[in-house]
Protein backbone atom coordinates (compact mmCIF):
# COMPACT_ATOMS: atom_id res chain seq x y z
CA UNK A 1 0.00 0.00 0.00
CA UNK A 2 1.97 3.12 -1.42
CA UNK A 3 1.06 6.93 0.00
CA UNK A 4 2.95 9.80 -1.15
CA UNK A 5 4.86 11.34 1.91
CA UNK A 6 4.40 15.06 0.50
CA UNK A 7 0.41 14.45 0.46
CA UNK A 8 -1.33 14.01 3.61
CA UNK A 9 -4.77 12.98 2.08
CA UNK A 10 -2.76 10.64 0.05
CA UNK A 11 -1.90 8.86 3.83
CA UNK A 12 -5.33 9.22 5.12
CA UNK A 13 -6.49 7.45 2.47
CA UNK A 14 -4.04 4.47 3.17
CA UNK A 15 -6.94 3.61 6.31
CA UNK A 16 -9.81 3.01 3.75
CA UNK A 17 -7.55 1.19 1.78
CA UNK A 18 -6.82 -1.05 4.41
CA UNK A 19 -10.42 -1.84 5.74
CA UNK A 20 -11.03 -2.70 1.76
CA UNK A 21 -8.14 -5.10 1.64
CA UNK A 22 -8.60 -6.64 5.09
CA UNK A 23 -12.76 -6.91 3.59
CA UNK A 24 -11.67 -8.49 0.15
CA UNK A 25 -8.33 -10.08 0.03
CA UNK A 26 -6.94 -13.29 1.20
CA UNK A 27 -6.94 -13.38 5.47
CA UNK A 28 -3.42 -14.51 4.99
CA UNK A 29 -2.15 -11.45 2.53
CA UNK A 30 1.38 -9.87 3.51
CA UNK A 31 0.73 -5.77 3.34
CA UNK A 32 3.29 -3.22 3.63
CA UNK A 33 2.74 0.15 4.04
CA UNK A 34 5.34 2.60 1.60
CA UNK A 35 6.09 5.96 2.00
CA UNK A 36 7.16 6.91 -1.80
CA UNK A 37 9.13 10.04 -2.55
CA UNK A 38 11.19 10.53 -0.02
CA UNK A 39 13.74 11.83 -2.23
CA UNK A 40 11.22 15.11 -1.65
CA UNK A 41 11.84 15.51 2.11
CA UNK A 42 11.46 19.21 2.07
CA UNK A 43 8.23 18.88 0.83
CA UNK A 44 7.15 16.13 3.63
CA UNK A 45 3.48 16.32 4.85
CA UNK A 46 3.49 12.57 6.69
CA UNK A 47 6.26 12.38 9.40
CA UNK A 48 7.89 9.27 9.27
CA UNK A 49 7.70 8.06 12.95
CA UNK A 50 3.50 8.96 12.19
CA UNK A 51 4.25 6.69 8.96
CA UNK A 52 5.80 4.02 11.21
CA UNK A 53 3.67 4.32 14.41
CA UNK A 54 0.65 3.50 12.24
CA UNK A 55 2.16 0.43 10.54
CA UNK A 56 3.05 -0.50 13.32
CA UNK A 57 -0.42 -0.30 15.12
CA UNK A 58 -1.84 -2.36 12.25
CA UNK A 59 0.51 -4.55 11.88
CA UNK A 60 2.14 -3.88 8.90
CA UNK A 61 5.51 -3.46 7.49
CA UNK A 62 7.14 -0.15 6.61
CA UNK A 63 9.22 1.36 4.40
CA UNK A 64 10.06 4.58 2.99
CA UNK A 65 11.59 4.66 -0.99
CA UNK A 66 12.00 7.18 -3.90
CA UNK A 67 10.93 5.12 -7.01
CA UNK A 68 12.30 7.94 -9.00
CA UNK A 69 15.66 7.48 -6.99
CA UNK A 70 15.92 4.07 -6.43
CA UNK A 71 15.81 4.29 -2.83
CA UNK A 72 14.79 1.63 -1.20
CA UNK A 73 12.85 0.17 -3.78
CA UNK A 74 14.41 -3.30 -4.27
CA UNK A 75 14.37 -3.47 -0.17
CA UNK A 76 10.65 -3.39 0.09
CA UNK A 77 10.56 -6.24 -2.65
CA UNK A 78 12.96 -7.77 -0.63
CA UNK A 79 11.30 -7.87 2.65
CA UNK A 80 7.70 -8.66 1.07
CA UNK A 81 9.41 -11.60 -0.25
CA UNK A 82 11.15 -12.98 2.91
CA UNK A 83 7.49 -12.06 4.43
CA UNK A 84 5.84 -14.12 1.92
CA UNK A 85 8.47 -16.74 2.06
CA UNK A 86 8.53 -17.15 5.91
CA UNK A 87 4.71 -17.28 5.86
CA UNK A 88 4.39 -19.95 3.15
CA UNK A 89 7.58 -21.89 5.21
CA UNK A 90 4.93 -21.81 8.53
CA UNK A 91 1.68 -22.49 6.71
CA UNK A 92 3.69 -25.49 5.40
CA UNK A 93 5.23 -27.15 8.63
CA UNK A 94 1.72 -26.97 10.31
CA UNK A 95 -0.58 -28.66 7.63
CA UNK A 96 -0.58 -32.32 7.84
CA UNK A 97 1.41 -33.41 4.77
CA UNK A 98 -0.12 -35.18 1.99
CA UNK A 99 -0.44 -39.63 1.69
CA UNK A 100 1.42 -39.09 -1.97
CA UNK A 101 5.06 -37.53 -1.98
CA UNK A 102 5.97 -34.91 -4.48
CA UNK A 103 6.46 -36.02 -8.17
CA UNK A 104 10.79 -35.55 -8.75
CA UNK A 105 11.36 -33.77 -11.73
CA UNK A 106 12.87 -34.89 -15.02
CA UNK A 107 15.72 -33.95 -16.68
CA UNK A 108 13.33 -32.67 -19.45
CA UNK A 109 11.34 -31.17 -17.13
CA UNK A 110 8.53 -33.25 -19.20
CA UNK A 111 6.59 -32.79 -15.31
CA UNK A 112 5.63 -29.44 -16.54
CA UNK A 113 4.79 -29.94 -20.61
CA UNK A 114 4.52 -26.11 -21.15
CA UNK A 115 8.17 -25.23 -19.86
CA UNK A 116 10.16 -28.00 -21.91
CA UNK A 117 12.36 -26.08 -23.70
CA UNK A 118 14.51 -27.84 -26.61
CA UNK A 119 18.29 -29.07 -25.54
CA UNK A 120 20.88 -26.95 -26.91
CA UNK A 121 24.36 -28.27 -27.64
CA UNK A 122 23.29 -31.68 -26.05
CA UNK A 123 22.76 -30.06 -23.03
CA UNK A 124 21.41 -32.19 -20.46
CA UNK A 125 20.68 -28.78 -17.80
Amino acid sequence: MVYSITNRVSFHNCETWLEELKAHADPGIIIMLVGNKCDLSNLREVPETEAKTWAQKNKLSFIETSAKEDVGVSQAFERLLIEIYKQQTSTLQTEPSSSEPPKPLSKDNSSFPHKKEEKKNNCEC
